[in-house]
């Protein structure tokens, strides 16, 4: 049986292919890691001491241990372990599984002299929009006019005269619609068609709307940054452009280095060393919508050649 001690730790999943850049990049350069996807954990034996720090396991042909002598650096990749909404569709031992992976996910913060791209608490706090939005103006960034409400009083009181806005769920949610998984998006609103008997079951975020607007992708690691324009032909994406992923084009981009250094502010402010920004560029101006401290990159490395899975690596062997 093969033994491990490694000095990088990779907690993810098995579909999650910033991971996968992460782990064959760390191949490449030949350095001991371990990966630990969710879905396995049920088929390993695994055991956490948390009074001598010690993360240890066997599955398959390896066992592993881990301690806080030993591991340098973790590459984080499963902040839904912080949420764990209770789910009625399950049974009781799905929903003790699924509690307690959770909860034994969120004990190995007991690793705490390593390297974390993010803490887990860094990253609950970043995930906020609220949060974030406060600390992006905190640190420089224009923001456009926002409130969070479930009143349409409210919306006309702040918007006085906007006939359009723009829509997006507090927080990210995944909704279940004829057993299809559904993803609410950032979509325009018309103000005329926003009405309190719809509105006052849940809050939501309402912005000013950004008519000609560039989006710019900026990914931050540590003290650098990899942006990319988003465009559809030549012209921007009227709402958002997740909506139609694989129709745009990824323009790199050199941000204005207020810009840069702002964003590389805001990522340090919530306690991060990476982030993946979400801008608007009107008339030249750049406005923050929002960061994921656990966003997407891996489509970049090829269809933009942004070199963003070796500076992760990079930042993973820091601490070695």
């Amino acid at each position: 049986m093969k033994s491990l001690r490694p000095e990088i730790l990779i907690l993810s999943n098995k579909y999650d292919f910033a991971s996968d850049y992460i782990a064959a990049e760390l191949r490449k350069r030949r350095k001991p890691y371990l990966r630990l996807n969710q879905e396995d954990f049920v088929n390993m034996d695994i055991n956490l001491f948390p009074i001598e720090s010690k993360l240890a396991g066997k599955f398959e042909n390896i066992k592993f241990e881990i301690t806080n002598k030993s591991l340098k650096s973790i590459f984080f990749r499963r902040p839904t372990f912080l949420r764990d909404n209770y789910n009625p569709n399950l049974t009781p031992i799905e929903q003790l599984s699924r509690t307690q992976w959770a909860a034994f996910n969120r004990g190995l913060m007991i690793f705490k002299d390593c390297l974390w791209i993010n803490h887990p608490k860094a990253t609950y706090a970043a995930e906020s929009k609220p949060f974030q939005i406060h600390m992006a103006k905190a640190v420089g960034f224009k923001i456009p006019k926002t409130i969070i409400t479930n009143t349409d009083k409210a919306i006309n009181n702040y918007f006085p005269g906007q006939k359009r806005l723009a829509i997006k769920t507090v927080d990210s949610v995944v909704l279940k619609i004829s057993k299809k998984d559904a993803f609410i998006y950032t979509n325009p609103i018309s103000v005329s068609n926003i009405r309190r008997k719809t509105l006052s079951s849940s809050p939501a975020i309402f912005q000013e709307f950004l008519s000609n607007k560039i989006d710019v992708r900026v990914t931050v690691v540590n003290n650098r940054t990899f942006s990319v324009s988003i465009q559809s032909g030549k012209n921007g994406v009227d709402g958002d452009w997740r909506l139609m992923k694989d129709k745009v084009n990824y323009l790199p981009l050199e941000l204005p280095r207020n810009i840069h250094n702002i964003c590389v502010r805001l990522v340090k402010a919530l306690g991060l060393c990476f982030g993946a920004i979400d801008l608007a560029m009107v008339d030249n101006e750049y406005y923050f919508l929002e960061i994921n401290p656990t966003g997407e990159w891996s489509w970049l490395v090829d269809c933009a050649n942004l070199p963003i899975d070796s500076a992760i690596v990079d930042l993973l062997c820091s601490n070695n």
